[in-house]
């Protein structure tokens, strides 16, 4: 199964985070089911990146895109 790993820096600011969690959720609807969409920071924030990635392999992932 796909996945998508949206990235960004990381910010020291909460509302910044929470929007890329909110952009991962727009896109998860737009591209329906059948792709994986989990986001990640840099720095700064959780998630890492590295629990980006093992969050999309736990559901289900063989192909990552970041």
């Amino acid at each position: 199964m796909r996945s998508i790993l949206i990235i960004d820096h990381g910010s020291m600011r909460a509302e910044a985070n929470h929007m890329l969690s909110c952009v991962a959720n727009l896109l998860q609807q737009m591209v329906g089911s059948d792709v994986i969409v989990r986001y990640a920071h840099m720095e700064l924030a959780e998630p890492s990146i590295p629990r980006g990635f093992a969050e999309c392999v736990q559901a289900g992932a063989t192909e990552i895109i970041a």
